[in-house]
């Protein structure tokens, strides 16, 4: 993977601005409302979460991808009393739940495929789910039976359609106090059927548009479109050699502005050592506060949690133990660990020290995603026959970049795909004009019968 470093992280930021889904909020956590005198069974779920009552007789708030196998470690189901999120929003649908689900988990895997390159990793586990869904709606046979299994897509098109275009909605719903908007696009140079078109813009809302996906002036017009997307954040994601052959261009953005609710006051940072490992340290500058916060001691690690201004968002970071013990805390991450950070999250009182970042990354997908199990989309064999035969993935891409400083955390991300149309291979050749090796085999079996060598067929 080649990528643009920037100053470090101070510890695993998974899903670091919430993209990929509603994070708790807080105050209004389960434990909050619990430790404040509320039943168990009045309890409120945020963001469309099943309430369990875990061993030690406290509630807790999970994903219903999660509640199975919690519920096998001792938890128990319980009938809620009232409907509806803590601040009285209406709970998110199923689908849009269910789109939530993918992300984490796909979210998990690739994290734990790029760690391993070392350096900083940042991405939109969201803004690739949705760009490859918008995909995958043109992919027939093994090729979809891949981008399913990587993006945990459902196969049923109703139940498909409904989950991403209500988490489309849900993201981009209004909101006062932060901005959070995603957007898709489709560049074509040729005709695209209209069953695939009318798809995509209906369920993924995505703008189509004519360009001959060639010159520097159809490049520009793809980065023009994800500068505006994401506040010039992001000014360049294609080249016009990038765009050669293509006949389809796919495009997603995800933009992310949010203010701390609990902000780092600008006099107290100062300089200290960011140590890289157990023994490596480099310079850095630390923001500092005091104040409430979600916080845990889990596995090994501390979990903290801080929240944006509207108690829609949040930050969870990570930070292991010991100053070496990232390796160990990366080898163990599931979808189940990830969403599992939030269950001892309580409220307290918390000294927290950060370094401001800033980073820019970028990611060639191919290799990752062919790793995961999606191989046949970017090779000639691929099945794209929904949009039109013989196309595959030419280039898949995706540039992020975050900001996170005293005041609060600004993100963007932008995946692009091209696809192109594969030549139809010539036959293979095997012209025996020269010495060759031959066996005769016993095909059940495998076993050589007879071996020889042509060395002269005259002799």
């Amino acid at each position: 993977m080649e990528r643009a470093m920037a100053a470090p992280l101070p510890a695993l930021l998974l899903l670091a601005a919430a993209l990929a889904a509603p994070a708790l909020a807080y105050p209004g956590t389960p434990l909050a409302q619990f430790g404040s005198g509320v039943p168990l069974v009045e309890v409120s779920c945020m963001d469309g979460r099943v309430l369990l009552e875990s061993p030690r007789g406290t509630p807790a708030c999970v994903m219903e991808s999660s509640a199975e196998k919690l519920i096998g470690r001792g938890f128990a189901p319980v009938q809620a009393a009232g409907a509806g999120t803590a601040d009285g929003r209406p709970e998110p649908e199923d689908t849009v739940r269910d789109a939530a689900s993918g992300i984490n988990g796909f979210a998990a895997d690739f994290y734990r495929h790029v760690a391993g390159d070392g350096g900083n990793v940042f991405f939109s586990p969201a803004g690739m789910y949705m760009a490859f869904s918008t995909l995958y709606e043109g992919a027939r046979g093994g090729t979809a039976e891949e981008i399913r299994g990587v993006f945990g897509l459902d196969p049923d098109d109703a139940a498909r359609h409904g989950s991403a275009s209500g988490f489309l909605s849900h993201v981009n719903r209004e909101d006062p106090h932060a901005t959070l908007e995603m957007a898709n696009a489709l560049w074509i140079s040729k005709p695209i059927p209209d069953p695939y078109l009318g798809v995509a813009r209906e369920v993924y809302g995505s703008q189509v548009e004519e360009n001959g996906l060639r010159t520097e002036e159809d490049a520009g017009a793809i980065n023009d479109w994800a500068s505006e997307k994401t506040r010039g954040k992001i000014p360049e994601v294609v080249s016009a050699k990038a765009l050669a052959g293509a006949r389809l261009a796919v495009t997603n953005a995800i933009y992310f502005n949010g203010t701390w609710l609990v902000q780092f006051p600008a006099e107290d940072t100062h300089a200290g050592k960011f140590w890289k490992d157990g023994t490596t340290s480099v310079d850095a500058e630390f923001m500092s506060v005091h104040g409430p916060f979600g916080y845990a001691w889990s596995g090994g690690a501390r979990i903290l949690q801080m929240p944006y201004v509207g108690d829609r968002l949040s930050m969870i970071a990570i930070l292991p133990h010991d100053r070496d013990g990232m390796g160990a805390l990366e080898e163990s991450i599931t979808p189940e660990l990830v969403q599992s950070w939030r269950l001892d999250l309580r409220p307290a009182e918390v000294v927290v020290k950060m370094p401001k970042f800033t980073m820019k990354t970028s990611y060639d997908l191919e290799e990752a995603l062919s790793d995961l199990g999606m191989p046949a989309a970017f090779t000639g064999a691929a099945d794209f026959s929904g949009i039109s035969p013989g196309l595959f993935v030419g280039k898949a891409l995706h540039d992020a970049f975050v900001d996170v400083n005293e005041e609060g955390t600004e993100a963007a991300a932008v995946t692009t795909m091209t696809m192109e149309e594969s030549m139809r291979p010539a036959p293979p050749s095997f012209i025996a004009d020269r010495p060759f090796i031959f066996v005769i085999q016993d095909d059940e079996t495998g076993a050589i019968l007879f071996m020889g060598r042509v060395a002269d067929p005259a002799a």
